[in-house]
């Protein structure tokens, strides 16, 4: 996967979690920490 794809990807995620009043996975912290 490319560095746009994770980060649309990880986007989607957020907004998902941010409509549902959920915290975003771990998985997605995890990515931005490394990047």
């Amino acid at each position: 996967m490319s560095a746009s794809a994770l980060a649309a990807l990880a986007l989607c995620i957020r907004v998902r979690a941010a409509l549902h009043g959920a915290r975003p996975p771990l998985a997605v912290q995890r990515s931005e920490l490394v990047r």
